[in-house]
């Protein structure tokens, strides 16, 4: 099963953190807000909700080889240890 947990890096350079617990998540800007939470839309998703608060909540798409999430504000998260 693919998963979203793990350190990421988003579009401004922001280190942030992904937990999950079966279909929960939440999700930790280094030195930033947060915590937000989310859950997996199934089990065998590779789709996330997550309630940023100041935002919509927003729906995140994770790539076949697990290291991009895609949101639906266009933005992406690059997995942190695959950047070189």
């Amino acid at each position: 099963m693919k998963t979203f947990e793990g350190k990421w890096v988003d579009f401004a350079d922001q280190i942030i953190l992904v937990t999950e617990n079966r279909r929960s998540l939440e999700v930790r800007y280094h030195n930033g807000p947060g915590p937000f939470y989310g859950q997996t839309l199934n089990l065998y998703s590779f789709v996330i909700n997550v309630d940023f608060e100041e935002l919509s909540p927003s729906t995140g798409v994770l790539s076949d080889d697990e290291n991009i999430i895609f949101w639906s504000n266009e933005t992406k998260w690059t997995r942190v240890d695959c950047i070189l």
